[in-house]
């Protein structure tokens, strides 16, 4: 490790103590808010986390959906690194597949 990153890191555990002794410093009645409001955020990814797998769950059905219907050969569904693949290389944008039979 480079000695300026050595120094970061030293700097960033100091910083995190600093933080960590003036929040007990804190008003019992902000400290309660204050976890209530890491209480939220938690909650809130976790809401968001199960809510995007289920829109690539549906993604993917339906996506699967249309390429039976076009008699395609779907290969890989939706994932976050790739939105499709398909054998026929024409099949590129599935954008082209809106009010298509």
């Amino acid at each position: 490790m480079f000695p300026l990153e050595e120094e970061l890191q030293k700097l960033e555990i100091d910083i995190q103590k600093r933080i960590t002794a003036g929040m007990k410093n804190l008003p019992e009645d902000v400290q309660k808010r204050m976890a209530e409001v890491e209480e939220e955020i938690k909650t809130v990814t976790e809401e968001s986390k199960k809510l995007m797998e289920a829109m690539r769950e549906d993604i993917n059905g339906s996506v699967a959906g249309i390429a039976e219907k076009k008699k395609e050969e779907m290969v890989l569904g939706l994932t976050p690194e790739r939105t499709y693949f398909y054998k026929d290389p024409s099949f590129t944008d599935l954008t082209d597949l809106a009010g298509q039979p």
